[in-house]
């Protein structure tokens, strides 16, 4: 049956493109936080302080997905900036989990915010240093 088919190269050579692209860009993402987790070693630091913090929920195919959600804001040079992240990547399907991440930021409290020097405005926070290493892990 397939042997005889002259569109059967097209056909695997379109099944392989869509692959190679799902791969791609659902990887692209995890590399650039990686590379940005990296990258941030190098970053300035301020103090900031944590405006909001709770857990967004989302429905998967497989479940609920857990995401902490902190907003803080902090000052470079006389400008202030708002920001939401506290890792360059963290989803759990454990809400106890994204839970306890966000119990470390509640509101009003005071973090570390490790900022990018050409990019004020990106940024991300950690609520003790020992979470540096954690973040870029």
């Amino acid at each position: 049956m397939f042997k005889n088919n002259k569109f059967m190269p097209i056909i695997l050579l379109l099944i392989g493109a869509g692959l190679l692209f799902l791969v791609v860009s659902g990887s692209f993402t995890v590399i650039n936080n990686l590379l940005e987790g990296y990258l941030s070693q190098s970053w300035g630091s301020v103090n900031g302080k944590v405006i909001s913090s709770n857990i967004n929920s989302s429905k998967t195919k497989n479940g609920y997905s857990y995401t902490p959600e902190v907003v803080y804001e902090y000052s470079v040079v006389h400008n202030v900036y708002t920001n939401k992240t506290i890792a360059f990547y963290f989803e759990s399907t454990d809400s106890n989990n994204a839970g306890a991440r966000v119990s470390k930021y509640l509101t009003g409290s005071h973090v570390k915010v490790f900022y990018n020097p050409n990019s004020p405005s990106i940024s991300w926070a950690c609520h003790q240093l020992s979470q540096i290493t954690e973040a870029v892990r």
